[in-house]
């Protein structure tokens, strides 16, 4: 009869010590939401700093014609984004922060922070438009364009980044 209330008592025990830490890991993981989209050196990212740039460029060529967009935080944590065409003055809006979280995401799940030493196709045409997206976290600068081979998980990467910038400055801020 001892030995079943001992059993008891420490089934007990290990119930509520499980209940608790089920609790606990729950508290924490609320609190510590994924507040830092990218991972990696000088990726730390919070919606007070002013430390990301991305931008979208074609153009060159023959034609020597251009389009781009330029995505900046400023100093007050507004987020603008300016469009730029080869002849036509830029012009710059005032876009959601969603679509730095969007920008971010890509470069989560492309495991794009992993490509700064990307191989050169072997033949480069000279004449040849450019594609390309430059982006800055902190002091990381990593710039990709239509020369690199992308891993496959890369499939579509530039046209991922421009229809977000596109999307956001067709959309603007009321």
């Amino acid at each position: 009869m001892a030995d079943f209330k001992k059993n008891r008592l420490i089934l007990i025990l290990i119930v509520v010590g499980v209940v608790i830490g089920v609790i606990a890991v729950g508290f924490f993981s609320f609190f510590n939401k994924d507040k830092y989209i990218l991972d990696g050196p000088g990726m730390v990212y919070d919606a007070t700093q002013d430390i990301f740039y991305c931008s979208y460029y074609n153009g060159g060529g023959m034609e020597n014609t251009h389009i781009s967009y330029e995505l900046k935080v400023d100093e007050n944590q507004v987020v603008t984004i300016t469009y730029e065409k080869h002849d036509e003055q830029p012009i710059t809006r005032t876009v959601s922060y969603d679509a730095i979280d969007e920008i971010r995401a890509i470069y989560r799940v492309t495991g794009a922070l992993d490509w700064f030493d990307l191989p050169v196709e072997d033949i480069i045409v000279e004449d040849a438009p450019i594609k390309s997206v430059t982006v800055r976290f902190r002091d990381k600068i990593l710039r990709i364009d239509n020369t690199h081979v992308l891993p496959k998980a890369g499939e579509g990467f530039m046209l991922k980044i421009y229809n977000v910038l596109k999307t956001y400055y067709d959309q603007g801020v009321e």
